[in-house]
């Protein structure tokens, strides 16, 4: 009898001691996978924080106004280029209708080069040469859903124009 429970409490202490083992050893790579996946998030967040602001730099430098605006024609963003062709500070424009700031812009208008006369708030009327490009996002359907009409944006390009056309 006692050799039986010998037996019993030695293959009994041998599974109990595997399982434990076998736990430490799951756990351990869990967490060297773990520490290796938040060096590598940690990484692309680097990376794209220096990225962005790249992306702001330059959006913010750029000699060609840019304006970007939503679905329902309301500005999202502009840049510096854009406040010195406008006089209105950026954020004067934001949050505001595309057509009530640049009436003259056609939306609609699929030519590369378009042109339209521009009225400051000082009075100076200026003629802009504007290009547009949409972009939108579709499902994996190819389908327009609610969400892609909130994230269809247009980017339009302004320039001021008068001068070149003078001296054309």
């Amino acid at each position: 009898y006692e050799q039986v429970e010998l037996f019993n409490n030695i293959r009994q202490f041998g599974t109990m001691g595997l399982t434990f083992f076998l736990g430490a050893f799951i756990s351990a790579m869990f967490g060297t996978m773990l520490r290796s996946t938040t060096k590598e998030l940690s990484t692309t967040k680097y990376d794209f924080d220096r990225l962005s602001l790249l992306y702001k730099k330059i959006f913010d430098n750029i000699g060609t106004g840019i304006v970007t605006i939503n679905g329902d024609g309301i500005i999202t963003s502009a840049n510096n280029a854009t406040t010195a062709i406008t006089g209105q500070l950026t954020a004067e424009l934001l949050g505001k209708e595309l057509a009530m700031v640049f009436p003259g812009i056609d939306l609609s208008s699929s030519s590369f080069r378009n042109a339209c006369e521009f009225e400051r708030q000082d009075k100076q009327t200026l003629r802009l040469g504007y290009a547009l490009t949409q972009l939108h996002t579709y499902d994996e359907n190819n389908e327009e859903d609610e969400l892609s009409q909130e994230e269809d944006v247009t980017i339009i390009t302004l320039k001021d124009i008068g001068e070149i056309e003078r001296l054309e």
